[in-house]
């Protein structure tokens, strides 16, 4: 009866578990999609629909602006004119896309923190060379806390492929398996790819501290959703107040109201009052409101912003220089 009631004991422990890492990988994915959305300018109003009235949407369109992957991509400067290595010519045959694509691997990682870039062995007419394909969505198996022994991700996005109506289908690998199998488990095709080594690099935007995942541009991506809201405010109030607020007093209410233009005469029973009220609200104060939201991320991320509109005489190149000094120390240390 006791060791019944150890075995029931472990198997919710296990489920527990199990479904406590489920809701992290689930949540984590959610998160590598919306950090992507707004790096591509795709489809984030979908993110701040939910702070307005559906009717809202009637009157002016999401605001959608996309200062991120500006930034992300002005953080990113490892890669900007490539690299120097000194290895021989058949290894800089070997890496002749090597520079384009970690020029990407280095915006993506700037972006979520942590990327996995696959290392590839191919041919073409002939000719061997690698090529590099960054994951954005993966779990690991760790050896420990920092060192991973085993990957799996996701093969396919369904959206982007009109024919893919199966299941989501998956990759492992680890230092001598490949493995290829859908989201149920069952192994679709397995083999030992040769390599003897798993065939994976992985960049981290900064030092790892507690965790092998590094946290990325969550700040940049947090006030770009700020500056959307903001700015879809902004565009509602210009709908609605723009003009003023025209209200009638002493009418009947079961009359009916008609619409007049400036061109036309209201007839007004008597006593009845007609007028505007201009709108409180400052749009100067939610531009500036929204401007500093911007600096301070930018600065924040050791990034300079001028506002075109803000004038004022340019600064001198040692100015400029003591502006990016702390951006350059990061750039000496990512080097």
């Amino acid at each position: 009866m006791i060791y019944n009631q150890k075995m029931a004991v472990e198997e919710i422990i296990k489920q527990s578990v199990s479904e406590a890492k489920q809701l992290n990988q689930k949540q984590r994915r959610n998160w590598v999609r919306k950090m992507l959305n707004y790096y591509g300018g795709n489809a984030t109003n979908q993110y701040i629909e939910s702070y307005f009235n559906s009717s809202a949407f009637q009157e002016v369109p999401c605001y959608n602006a996309n200062f991120t992957r500006r930034f992300v991509n002005k953080m990113s400067r490892i890669y900007t004119v490539g690299a120097n290595r000194n290895v021989n010519k058949q290894y800089d045959l070997l890496t002749i896309k090597k520079d384009a694509r970690m020029k990407h691997v280095e915006r993506m990682t700037r972006l979520m923190g942590t990327v996995a870039t696959q290392i590839i062995y191919k041919e073409v007419n002939g000719m061997p060379y690698f090529d590099y394909r960054p994951v954005y969505y993966f779990n690991v198996h760790l050896k420990d806390a920092f060192t991973p022994s085993a990957i799996m991700y996701p093969l396919l996005m369904q959206p982007d492929d009109v024919s893919f109506v199966e299941k989501c289908e998956w990759a492992y690998w680890d230092e001598s398996i490949y493995a290829h199998y859908d989201e149920d488990g069952n192994i679709i095709e397995e083999y030992e790819h040769g390599y003897g080594v798993l065939p994976f690099l992985f960049t981290h935007r900064e030092e790892q501290i507690d965790e092998f995942y590094v946290d990325g541009a969550n700040d940049i991506v947090d006030c770009n959703e700020h500056v959307n809201i903001a700015m879809t405010e902004m565009q509602l109030g210009l709908r609605f107040q723009m003009f003023g607020q025209p209200y009638m007093t002493g009418v009947d209410s079961d009359k009916r109201i008609e619409r007049a233009g400036s061109d036309q005469i209201i007839d007004l029973p008597e006593g009845a009052t007609f007028d505007i009220v201009s709108p409180q609200g400052n749009i100067e104060s939610v531009i500036e409101n929204i401007k500093f939201q911007v600096d301070l991320v930018a600065q924040n991320n050791h990034l300079y912003v001028q506002f075109a509109q803000d004038g004022g005489e340019t600064p001198s190149g040692i100015a400029l220089k003591i502006i990016d000094l702390e951006r350059f120390e990061d750039y000496q240390y990512d080097l």
